[in-house]
């Protein structure tokens, strides 16, 4: 059963947006040449501690026109309404999943986790201009405090099957489970950079939740909250011992609520709902007090609240009669297959976890984050690619620093930095490298007499 994608233009609190970078139709997010420095984002509240446990959620990406250096959030998490720059300097918290290109015209996706103000990211290779498939999820069993997957895909079609991916990103998350209220699509960081546009539309955003639904007569206080209960129905004119007499009551009635949250999927989500008896049970064949024993698995159904009158369906499969299991003179058993459920997921209490064991992880994806501090009291730096924040290198704070995310068996930019008034040396610049998922020994290099000197 498909869920329900969620409609941008009914989002609230909405968009901040200084002019007109942003636009929304029921399903489309747009930005439009959106900079770092500009504080926008699109946003809809869904209630504290809404995004908790597991979820997994599905959007679709288009980038058209990039800069290198351009930082554009497709989905975030948070729970304070401020850019993603401005909810790190206050050491407060958020996942997300951006676009950060490292060449003009050109894709870079990465997962990133805020904690606390501690910064951590797994990045994807570059990859041309285009249409995206994202699945990102959350599997709070993955480690101490869960992990955030991103696993993307060059078509909807291939979305259905992991190993079809181009590449699946992974984050282990730090310190403690932590649960969010706001999510955006898209927003920006709101660094102090400009000149760095990125154009494109985020589609299709379907969180896969659960959806309320109303059978009739129940009143509103028996709302579909969280709660998850087994519900007994009796049948009407059943004697209080239980007994059937001639009654028939032969009922098989299925439920499928929309959108059943990811730890009670079942398959493609469906609840189906069993009532079943046989007809005309003499009262020696009486059900004592276990009568019509209902498995029901949506949400928040108090135990004294009926459905009003069920619409029957008979799927009642007679099969071999069995001398142990008659009833008076007919044996009937019922075999009961909900939609969706594979031949690994046990039926328990009509409830499956989803078990989802992630592909190896890549080199690719195993990266750390250099932070550099330069301590020779330069006055400006070269724009280098792939570095963020250089101003911070020497602003004379020893909190705060530059830093630029190295992919496994790869190098970093050169971050260079200038003295007005030269000493022994005008300019200093500094590398680091990285192998198997250690950073090296930086490189440091001073300017003197028209050369670069190794120290």
């Amino acid at each position: 059963m498909p869920y329900v994608q969620e409609v941008f233009t009914t989002w609230d609190p909405g968009e901040t947006d200084p002019a007109t970078y942003l636009s929304q139709t029921a399903s489309r997010s747009s930005f439009t040449d959106l900079d770092r420095d500009i504080d926008a984002w699109h946003c809809d509240d869904k209630g504290v501690d809404h995004f908790a446990g597991d979820f997994e959620h599905l959007v679709d990406v288009v980038i058209s026109a990039s800069v290198a250096g351009s930082f554009v959030d497709v989905w975030a998490l948070v729970n304070v309404l401020d850019d993603t720059y401005g909810i790190y300097l206050a050491d407060g918290d958020y996942l997300l999943v951006t676009c950060n290109p490292q060449n003009n015209s050109k894709v870079r996706f990465a997962i990133g986790e805020c904690d606390g103000g501690d910064l951590a990211y797994a990045v994807d290779s570059e990859r041309d201009l285009g249409t995206y498939y994202l699945r990102i999820k959350r599997v709070e069993a993955d480690g101490d405090y869960g992990t955030l997957y991103c696993d993307i895909y060059s078509s909807d079609a291939d979305r259905t099957n992991e190993a079809n991916a181009l590449a699946n990103l992974s984050q282990v998350l730090h310190t403690s489970k932590k649960d969010f209220r706001y999510i955006y699509c898209p927003s920006t960081d709101n660094v102090p950079l400009s000149n760095l546009t990125q154009t494109g539309y985020c589609e299709n955003l379907n969180l896969q939740e659960v959806q309320l639904i109303s059978p009739s007569s129940i009143a509103s206080a028996e709302a579909f909250g969280t709660l998850k209960v087994n519900h007994i129905i009796k049948p009407t004119g059943i004697a209080s011992a239980e007994a059937f007499g001639t009654a028939t009551v032969t009922q098989v009635q299925i439920i499928s609520p929309t959108g059943i949250a990811s730890a009670e999927a079942f398959g493609t989500p469906q609840v189906n709902l069993i009532i079943t008896s046989v007809g005309a049970i003499a009262s020696s064949e009486a059900f004592g007090t276990a009568t019509l024993q209902l498995y029901l698995k949506p949400t928040g159904i108090a135990s004294a609240e009926a459905f009003g009158t069920p619409t029957t369906v008979m799927i009642v499969e007679p099969v071999a009669i069995a001398s142990s299991e008659a009833f008076g003179t007919l044996t009937l058993e019922i075999y009961i297959k909900p939609t969706g459920i594979t031949s690994s997921e046990a039926f328990g209490t009509l409830t499956t976890v989803m078990i989802v064991e992630p592909s190896a992880i890549t080199s690719s994806e195993a990266i750390g984050t250099c932070h550099v501090r330069v301590e020779v009291n330069p006055q400006n730096h070269d724009g280098s690619v792939g570095w963020t924040d250089e101003s911070k290198a020497y602003d004379e704070d020893t909190g705060t620093f530059a830093y630029d995310d190295i992919p496994a068996g790869t190098s970093s930019d050169w971050l260079t930095v200038n003295r007005e008034l030269a000493l022994t040396c005008s300019r200093a610049r500094v590398w680091y490298s990285r192998q198997d998922g250690d950073i090296g020994e930086p490189t440091l290099e001073i300017h003197r007499d028209g050369a670069w000197v190794e120290v």
